[in-house]
């Protein structure tokens, strides 16, 4: 199913695709149609009131790719890849990624109906930083060759939360975040804060980096 937003109102497709969203203002306002399971997502603009509405979702093409711990070698055997939109001379991830699970033996893993054009390939799994690889070229219709993503294992950050007087403070978010370097990762994917217990302490398992 895609789901077509415009101002804040929204509605499901059916079976057989139509759609239909009411109370509109009248006037140009902006279609989103998304499906993140299936990295689908196209803006289209129209003007409301609207009827018979096309959208068509072009076919895309496919990354295909393996994770492998980059100190072992081995598979990385159950993680989330995904592709983030890029901007900026040092390719700054603007918008969160959309991302699906995969559990593979061997690491592997498809991404099907990606959009044609330059995408950053994002990929996070538990125990380790989030690896992005930018500027890969997707083509309508066709298959990247196999990319190898080196996934570096996650630092462990711990300490106590205290007040000016040196009394611990309990209920404290604490996250880790890294911007430097030619890539800068900027994601609501980053792992959530861990929150000080009732005695201040902390400590951050894993964290996105910057690469």
């Amino acid at each position: 199913n895609l789901v077509g937003e415009a101002v804040r109102e929204s509605a499901e497709t059916a079976a057989d695709g139509t759609f239909v969203i009411s109370d509109l203002t009248p006037g140009p306002l902006m279609l989103i149609a998304s499906k993140p399971d299936e990295l689908i997502q196209l803006n289209q603009p129209v003007t409301a009131p609207a009827r018979d509405l096309e959208i068509d979702i072009p076919p895309g093409g496919q990354i295909t790719g393996r994770v492998i711990d980059k100190e072992t070698k081995a598979p990385v055997t159950t993680f989330e890849a995904g592709i983030a939109r890029t901007g900026g001379g040092r390719t700054v991830i603007i918008m969160a990624p959309h991302q699906k699970p995969f559990t593979a033996d061997d690491g592997t893993f498809v991404l099907e109906n990606v959009p044609a054009g330059a995408h950053a390939l994002v990929v996070n799994a538990a125990g380790y930083t989030t690896a992005t690889i930018p500027s890969i070229n997707v083509e309508e219709g066709k298959s990247t060759a196999e990319i190898t993503v080196e996934m570096d294992r996650g630092a462990r950050v711990s300490g106590r939360v205290t007040g000016s007087d040196g009394s611990a403070l309990s209920g404290v978010a604490v996250r880790v975040s890294a911007e430097s370097g030619r890539v800068m990762n900027r994601m609501p994917s980053t792992p959530p804060p861990a929150v000080a217990d009732a005695s201040g302490v902390y400590a951050v398992e894993e964290y996105l980096q910057a690469r």
